[in-house]
């Protein structure tokens, strides 16, 4: 099985989170120089599409690290390794605010930021990557970053429509979520379109 570890928002958070650029999303005029064609696409624009392409809330994660390819029986042993390194901490408290896009150059999305108790979040992953590593299995540390993708942009989207993405996300504060759970997640042939599968729930500490 080819899995990553993941923590997974809750749907009312996305979808309140999405909100705030859903409304940026009405077909406007076919426009040119659009930001597509900075990430190096061809395609002609089409007349008067969606400046951003909202992601489908399966699709929205936190990604704490791949795992590459694993047997079951590996995969269960991870899972015990990080369950028993989670269980003693505290819950963080995050909620959305703020946003960043086309970061780092090259990726072609645009993201919510998720404030508040960073620190404590940052504790629950390094914890779960310390859990992985002493089990032997190799994690990137690399990867995390405390942000959900919502959209992405497409042919028509203009330095203006991320301005007002951003600006909009800025504006906007989102509810306190406490991250109570990780997953270990088997990855789909196209996680970009595709979501992926829940292997196993791995509690953070105690309600």
């Amino acid at each position: 099985m080819l899995l990553h570890l993941a923590v997974v928002p809750p749907p009312a958070l996305v979808d309140e989170a999405s909100a705030v650029l859903r409304d940026l999303r009405a077909p406007a005029p076919a426009r040119s120089g659009g930001v597509g064609r900075l990430l190096g696409r061809s395609r002609t624009t089409p007349a008067g599409p969606a400046p951003l392409d909202l992601l489908d809330p399966d699709l929205v994660l936190l990604p704490v690290t791949p795992l590459g390819n694993l047997t079951p029986r590996d995969a269960r042993r991870l899972a015990a390794a990080v369950t028993d390194a989670l269980a003693p901490l505290a819950r963080p408290v995050v909620r959305t605010h703020g946003g960043v896009a086309l970061e780092p150059i090259g990726d072609d999305r645009v993201q919510v930021r998720l404030v508040g108790d960073e620190r404590g979040l940052r504790t629950v992953v390094s914890a779960a990557l310390a859990a992985i590593e002493q089990v032997g299995i190799f994690c990137d540390r690399r990867v995390f970053r405390p942000l959900l993708p919502l959209a992405r942009v497409n042919e028509a989207t203009t330095e203006a429509d991320l301005e007002a993405a951003l600006a909009a996300l800025a504006g906007a504060e989102g509810r306190p979520w406490a991250v109570d759970h990780v997953a270990l997640l088997q990855r789909p042939a196209d996680a970009r379109t595709q979501p992926s599968r829940v292997v196993e729930r791995i509690p953070v500490g105690a309600p």
